[in-house]
């Protein structure tokens, strides 16, 4: 049902007004951006500037509890959290500026940028809060509870960590693509390296052509052959004309 929960969120794309995200038990959250008048009489999910929800999920229950209006990464712009203890996950995406007006899936669109997924197990996401500042260190911090997992909570220190895409607990687990894992950080690859992100380490863009950070080579040199991001070179007694050939 729309209106399961809601909650203001702060001013999510810094514009000076406040925004507001209203929970559906469909499995999405819809979000409002404030403004200086509105034009329709009532509120419904038809009418949200933005809906979140995750793909194919209808039992997701991500729309029974939603937060925000505080800022976790330190840009200056309010974060939304979204719990799923049907998932046993946590969602938190970041504010930005400009927003497209459609569906934000989250299993693509938390990639580290616009935010970061939080695991950890049985019940994670039946509580959630983003609270004021608890070390000192200028960022808000994010509070979450697991009622069913021993009756535990845990509180996760805001920080920017920029391309992390999960978090266990309070830790990075996994980076987005073209950086490489460092515990509780991501580190940018150099150009002539590559990765595919998650927990990889920067691989060297050994024998090929053209090679990028996030994808790895996609057109090897004669005598190698491409393979998941790689060139590999063609045993004895076998040849490759190179390019995108995936086999000698």
């Amino acid at each position: 049902a729309f209106g399961f929960s809601i909650s203001g969120v702060g001013d999510l794309n810094g514009d000076k007004f406040g925004d507001f995200g209203i929970g559906s038990t469909s499995g999405n959250v819809y979000l409002f951006f404030g403004k200086s008048s509105f034009t329709q009489s009532s509120i419904s999910s038809s009418n949200a500037d933005v809906t979140v929800g995750i793909s194919g999920t209808v039992l997701s229950s991500i729309g029974t509890v939603v937060t925000g209006g505080k800022d976790v990464n330190g840009d200056n712009l309010t974060d939304i959290l979204i719990g799923s203890y049907y998932n046993a996950e946590a969602y938190c995406i970041y504010g930005k500026s400009s927003w497209t007006k459609g569906t934000y899936f989250i299993s693509s669109f938390l990639d580290g940028v616009n935010g970061f997924k939080m695991i950890s197990g049985t019940g994670l996401g039946y509580g959630i809060a983003i609270v004021d500042d608890a070390n000192g260190d200028a960022y808000s911090d994010i509070l979450v509870s697991q009622p069913y997992n021993s009756g535990s909570a845990f509180l996760a220190f805001g920080r920017s960590v920029p391309h992390c895409k999960t978090w266990l607990k309070i830790n990075c687990t996994k980076c987005n693509n073209g950086f490489a894992f460092s515990p509780s950080e991501c580190i940018k690859c150099e150009t002539g390296t590559w990765s595919l992100g998650s927990t990889s380490p920067c691989l060297p863009c050994s024998n090929c052509i053209s090679c990028s950070t996030t994808q790895g080579c996609w057109n090897c040199s004669g005598g190698f052959y491409l393979a998941s991001g790689s060139c590999k070179q063609c045993p004895d007694l076998q040849w490759s004309p190179g390019g995108t050939s995936s086999q000698c």
